[in-house]
């Protein structure tokens, strides 16, 4: 059997275009690249795509997983082993039993288009899911936030990789407007996918600031959603203390910045991260 890189599926059935012909015949591996998807979705099959995707085995998927949440363990050693247990277990259980990455072909998009981009999302999912705990969240509306979170930048499939792993100090103002749509790109990605309001909301607000000067539509703490507040304090707290963007800052020292920022992070949230890592 062939073996297919990350972002590549096999058609499981045929393909039909709007004037019932056959466009990709069963049997077929098609690569998800931004490209195509774009092509896909103009031609009107791209629904076809996604539920007649048979993508790589389960057991690569765990073992890619596997692969992220070991190198996690090794950045955030501080949290207590128990709330890291309990998230990994409930991320593991979104992605494998109920499918994740069949339903959302993106993310092995994302994956191939840029391996530090992955690894930040699933980083931040756990993250997320860690807060959303330690907030008694039901597991209905924490399911929908690890949805979100583990989809928040899939906008970036669309953006060239050199800007998205560029470090943001040594971005120019042009690279910086491309880069921050990616929110408004993984809404319209999404738009089809049938995603529950939160998680859609967790893309397009994730880097929203409480007083208004987040992007990409500067909304304030009135209009920000608390499940999004959360995500985007997981992914601050990733972005600054793993090797993604030039990381790799003391966790502490990252905590202790956002609790002194109580005008763009909750106190309530960040509160809670110096409990969670005992800081």
């Amino acid at each position: 059997m062939r073996k297919l890189k990350h972002n590549q599926i096999v058609i499981k059935n045929d393909i039909y275009d709007t004037w019932g012909r056959i466009y990709i015949a069963k049997g077929r591996v098609i690569t998800l690249n931004s490209i195509n998807i774009n092509k896909f979705k103009k031609i009107g099959i791209w629904e076809q795509i996604i539920s007649n995707a048979d993508a790589m085995c389960d057991q690569e998927k765990k073992t890619l997983f596997e692969d992220e949440v070991k190198e996690m363990r090794k950045i955030y050693v501080g949290i207590k082993a128990c709330n890291f247990t309990n998230a990994i277990d409930f991320v593991q259980n979104i992605i494998f039993e109920e499918k994740v990455f069949n339903r959302y072909p993106y993310l092995l998009t994302l994956l191939e288009h840029s391996k530090l981009c992955y690894t930040h999302s699933i980083n931040v999912v756990i993250l997320s899911v860690i807060l959303a705990n330690a907030v008694n969240y039901d597991v209905q509306t924490i399911k929908e936030i690890a949805i979100g979170a583990l989809l928040h930048d899939i906008g970036f499939i669309f953006i060239p990789k050199d800007i998205i792993e560029k470090d943001e100090s040594e971005l120019n103002e042009e690279e910086m407007s491309i880069r921050q749509n990616h929110c408004n790109l993984g809404i319209m990605t999404m738009k089809s996918a049938n995603i529950p309001f939160r998680s859609q909301k967790i893309i397009e607000q994730h880097h929203e600031k409480l007083d208004g000067t987040g992007y990409p539509n500067g909304l304030n703490v009135r209009d920000i959603l608390e499940e999004a507040h959360i995500v985007s304090i997981a992914e601050e707290l990733d972005m600054r203390t793993s090797y993604f963007q030039g990381g790799a800052t003391e966790i502490g020292e990252v905590i202790q910045d956002m609790v002194n920022l109580p005008e763009k992070f909750s106190r309530k949230y960040t509160e809670l991260l110096k409990s969670i890592f005992e800081v």
